[in-house]
Order: structure tokens, then sequence, then C-alpha cells
């Protein structure tokens, strides 16, 4: 249990010296005043209750849409290519002796966004100053904490939108975790749950789109939760258990060498009040895609465009 530290004593002192005052100018009767100023012990300390806060998740929003600079000048509007599948195209390159060499058409344009900017800034009353610096704390970087803290949840719900919003990704999606009844992941008792082909033929739909099968995943909490209780998938990693390493539940080494990708969990909750429930960030996700390098000069699946001096 960590140990709570009192607080400043001379700071207690101070307060009860200054309420003592006002009560003895209102002519209270010598009982009254004695009960009031004999209050102070109590005083002294104090339980922390939502002082404490709240946890977090871990985030993912830059390892599967990583940063790239799109505004060297430093403005608020970045460009960025867009590729065509030049890089497909066969034709006949055949030429003669002596003959010029044939160019290849680049179906190569150029598009522009204005860029969003997040900020939050976190006030500090002068008492707080005072109570964390009589207990050893940097109370301005604490603040500054949260601040950030509030612009990375944003990005982070940012990044889930554009995953698991199917309308992003022109028609082409396939419902890994939700569909008719009985093919959900959590359908255990389901002969029509199965994981393992899910994946598989999404995979399928995302290599006849762009010709590369799926580098990585996403998974939400509760996917993931069904993956590793899944009896399908128990059954297909049973053998290569023991003791020290059992089958249930499945691990995520083991659900990478499974599915043959890179699998990134996205713990993060938000809230959308002061106060509010906390939502899984990531909800129920269950996204193949191709990993992107922060390049912007190579085609991208996703990439977080930002402007010189940003992110801060």
């Amino acid at each position: 249990m960590t140990k709570m530290k009192l607080v400043d004593e001379g700071l207690v002192q101070e307060i009860s010296e200054r309420v003592a005052l006002a009560l003895r100018q209102q002519r209270l009767d010598p009982v009254t005043l004695a009960a009031v100023e004999n209050l102070r012990g109590a005083t002294s300390r104090s339980t922390i209750n939502r002082g404490l806060g709240w946890g977090q998740g871990e985030f993912i929003a830059e390892e599967v849409c990583p940063s790239v600079n799109a505004s060297p000048d430093g403005n608020e509007v970045a460009s960025y290519p867009k590729w065509g599948k030049e890089h497909l195209l066969v034709t006949n390159n055949i030429v003669a002796i002596g003959g010029s060499v044939k160019s290849s058409d680049v179906d190569l344009t150029w598009g522009s966004v204005a860029l969003d900017v997040h900020a939050h800034e976190v006030g500090a009353d002068p008492r707080e100053l005072r109570i964390a610096e009589a207990n050893g704390v940097d109370l301005r970087t604490k603040k500054y904490a949260i601040a950030k803290a509030r612009v990375d949840i944003e990005r982070e719900y940012d990044v889930a939108q554009l995953f698991t919003t199917a309308a992003n990704f022109g028609g082409q999606t396939a419902a890994l975790t939700s569909g008719a009844s009985g093919t959900q992941w959590s359908a255990y008792a389901s002969a029509n749950s199965d994981p393992v082909m899910s994946v598989a033929n999404a995979d399928e739909v995302i290599r006849g789109e762009c010709g590369q099968n799926a580098t990585d995943m996403i998974l939400g909490p509760k996917p993931l939760k069904a993956l590793r209780f899944h009896p399908k998938i128990q059954a297909l990693v049973q053998y290569g258990s023991n003791k020290l390493n059992p089958s249930l539940p499945v691990g995520i080494e083991t659900l990478v060498a499974l599915f043959g990708k890179n699998i990134h969990v996205g713990k993060a909750v938000h809230t959308v009040k002061i106060n509010g429930a906390l939502i899984d960030t990531w909800g129920d996700c269950a996204s193949l895609f191709i990993k992107s390098e922060p390049d912007l000069y190579a085609p991208q699946f996703a990439l977080n465009l930002s402007s010189s001096g940003y992110p801060k």
C-alpha cells in the first residue's frame, strides 16, 4: 500500500489561525470557539478518493498509423501523393537495338488536406501549487501530462474510427467478429464459428484488391479474448502444449504464429463526458491491414500527416 504524505503543517497552521480569527470576530462563546479550534487535528490528513484518477490501456495509433511530415514549411496544409496501379501494369517494353527506351506511365497525382490542430490546457489553482510544492510534487508537469493525455486519447479515438468505419473502405470489408448467427468468434458452441477461416477469407479479399496479403492485425480486447478461448484454435495448438505452456488460454505469440500476422491490441478506453462510463476505444475491432511505414513517397494504407514542429 502506498503511504500518503501529510499535508504541510505550516499550511494547516495558517488556515487554522485564519479560521479562528474570523470566528473570534463573530464573538462566539468560549465553548463553541474551543470546539471549532480543536478540529485542527482532523484536518491534517485526508483519504484520497477520485484524486488518484484512472488508469489507461495501451495506445497503438502510432504503430498502425505512423506520423509523417507532409508540411515542411510548418503551415497547416499538408500535401500527399495519390498512387495508382502503374507498378502492376503489364505492357510490351521490348525495344529495338538503337531504339529509344519506352517511358513508363506514372499514375500519380497530388492532393492536399487542411490539418487539424489539437490542443488542451489544464489550469492550476494557486492553493494546489502550494500543496503540491509542500509535498515535493512538480504540479506543472502533472498538469501538462493531463493535457497531453487528452490529445493522445483523441488521436487514438480518431485512428480507431478510421479502422472501424466500413464506409472508409468503399465497401471492401469482410465481417470477422459479427455477421450471421453462429458465425461470431464468441459463438463457441456453433460449428459455423471459425476464426481461422474468417481471417483467411478476409486476407484473400485484401490480396485481391491490392496484390498483397495483410501483414498486421488489430484486435480489441473482446475479440482477443474470443480468440484466446476459442475451442477450434485451442484444438489447433493443443499438441504443442505442456504443463509449462498450456493451450488454455492461447497466448499472443501463438496467435501471431497461427495467423502469420503481427498483432496490435488496442486496450485504450475513453469516456464522452466527465466521470462517464468507460468505453473500449477499439470496441469489437478485428482488422487486417498492410503495415505502413513512415514514408510519404510509397503506397500506404494509413498515415498521420503532420506539420513541422508537430506533434508536440
